[in-house]
């Protein structure tokens, strides 16, 4: 096997390798995080009433809730001003309730770095492995142009 075909049987590896390591990252965390079922706000004050839950987070505007049995539903409140309120009533049913900051949409350093580096890493690799020689080959091949050329005659 010659020396290319190693180089290029190296990067396919290193990019199926990046590749799953991305979809690992990407997709992993969001899968656990969210909750089973999306009910309503309605059907969730219904529950609320008949003390079915456990506990309940507030994200926002985002409620997040555990019945006594372990499910864990997610509602989204209908305006901010009924929080408060809601608050009140689960503290009467006995429910522990968490407040949480809401979620930002914008996303941080570290999750930048983490979706886009194996691109770019992939990238650099190739501008390495097939970009640079290349370039090498381009300027060798123009210095042999050169000095095959005839020199020009005077006139």
């Amino acid at each position: 096997m010659g020396n290319r075909s190693w180089a290029v049987i190296t990067i396919v590896t290193v990019a199926l390798i990046l590749l799953a390591l991305f979809n690992l990252f990407a997709t992993a965390p969001r899968m656990s995080t969210r909750p089973s079922v999306l009910v309503d706000y309605s059907r969730f004050i219904a529950d609320v009433d008949g003390g079915k839950f456990e506990e309940v987070i507030f994200r926002g505007s985002t409620i997040i809730a555990r019945f006594k049995g372990g499910l864990v539903v997610e509602s989204y409140a209908p305006h901010a001003n009924l929080i408060a309120t809601l608050t009140d009533r689960l503290l009467a049913k006995g429910v522990t309730v968490i407040a949480r900051p809401a979620e930002e949409e914008v996303p941080s350093l570290l999750s930048v770095v983490v979706n886009w580096g194996p691109f770019l890493l992939l990238y650099v690799l190739l501008y390495y492995s097939f970009a640079r020689p290349m370039l090498a080959l381009a300027r060798q091949i123009e210095a042999y142009v050169k000095l095959t050329q005839e020199p020009p005659s005077p006139p």
